[in-house]
């Protein structure tokens, strides 16, 4: 739709992927004042971030949102009620039960392939 109107394409793409970089390199330099750097210092944060997609179904924006709402809230409380160490296993857990229950995600309207 956007060719149709005359938008190029290509620079969008570049516009946005040089938009999406700054803004992670913004958020490397921003944690690096409080936390040690070091190589897999994002792994955590990647790991959760794939958890969101998944839960929330892969390619439904408005799914990764609940995803991400439910598992912030999920972590919340297993981190002050039981012990933060185990707020990474009731990720997993959440993941492999949503894996099963509803492959498409939360909503029940992501990509299945």
């Amino acid at each position: 739709m956007a060719r149709l109107v005359g938008i190029d394409i290509k620079k969008v793409y570049a516009l946005t992927f040089a938009l999406g970089a700054a803004i992670t390199g913004l958020a490397g330099g921003l944690i690096s004042t409080h936390f040690v750097i070091y190589p897999q210092m994002g792994l955590p944060y990647t790991i959760i971030a794939f958890c969101v997609v998944v839960l929330g179904g892969m390619g439904y924006i408005p799914g990764a949102l609940v995803g991400g709402l439910l598992l912030g809230v999920i972590q919340s409380l297993t981190a002050t009620y039981l012990n933060s160490g185990l707020s990474m296993a009731i990720t997993f857990i959440l993941l492999f039960i949503i894996l099963v229950l509803k492959p498409q995600g939360i909503l029940g309207k992501g990509i299945v392939e």
